[in-house]
């Protein structure tokens, strides 16, 4: 990414856009921000090419088999960002952060059940230059990711949606799952490059892919990078709180 990055009104007013609707055309992309369809899509490439925005699926973890959230939080020895590189190699880890104060690092990982749960706990131990560590459960996200942010530092009222978790009578199969994964890759990859990557035609491919957007069970959505926000730095704060917990939150 280059060190800075300037951006317009067009350019705040088509990241709003693609936060509502990752996948949104280009045709009606161009109205909105007054521009022709060619000047919209080269203005797209660019946020994406300099990393001002990523698009991608977003999934209820529920969807997909994942129930479980817990945050470790480990004391280390040596190098953090050493042993931040040997915690990535766990898949179950999905967010490695370097923190300051009493523990070394901050560890996101997400589980299929409480086995499994265990069964990562006992991987995450034997990690060397882990010392102690303990674990937390997280019972419900409330709000998640950087698009509310980005949305108030453009000044763009977004609300991004959320995805729903798929129904027990209607589980994602294979392909489903195939299709998921190349669109978090790629939010914006189009149904004629996904045809051959699921094994479907590309009027299956759409009809499937369509079918997950309309119930909710996938969302496209731009994320904007923390640095192309302005943002240099960024903290979790751990809250101990008395009365109804789903109010405070």
């Amino acid at each position: 990414m280059r060190k800075t990055i300037d951006l317009d009104d067009i350019d705040r007013k088509l990241v709003g856009e693609l936060i509502l609707n990752g996948r949104a055309p280009y045709s009606a992309l161009a109205p909105k921000v007054g521009l022709s369809q060619a000047a919209v899509r080269a203005r797209v490439r660019r946020l994406l090419d300099d990393h001002v925005v990523t698009v991608s699926a977003r999934v209820d973890p529920r969807s997909v088999g994942l129930g479980v959230f817990a945050f470790m939080f480990a004391s280390v020895v040596g190098s953090a960002r050493e042993v931040a590189e040997r915690v990535t190699q766990i898949v179950e880890a999905v967010f490695v952060v370097c923190l300051t104060g009493k523990n070394g690092l901050l560890v996101e990982v997400r589980c299929h059940d409480n086995v499994h749960l265990i069964e990562v706990m006992d991987r995450f131990r034997t990690i060397e230059g882990i010392v102690d560590f303990n674990s937390l459960t997280a019972l419900e996200y409330r709000k998640a990711g950087t698009s509310g942010v980005a949305a108030e530092l453009f000044g763009q009222p977004v609300e991004p949606r959320v995805p729903l978790p798929a129904s027990a009578d209607h589980p994602l199969d294979e392909i489903d799952l195939s299709l998921i994964r190349e669109l978090m890759a790629d939010g914006r990859i189009t149904y004629a490059d996904l045809s051959p990557r699921v094994g479907l035609s590309q009027a299956g491919v759409r009809a499937r892919g369509q079918r997950l957007l309309d119930e909710n069970i996938v969302v496209i959505q731009a994320t904007s990078t923390a640095r192309a926000l302005g943002l240099a730095a960024f903290s979790a704060v751990r809250l101990s709180v008395q009365g109804p917990v789903s109010a405070i939150a």
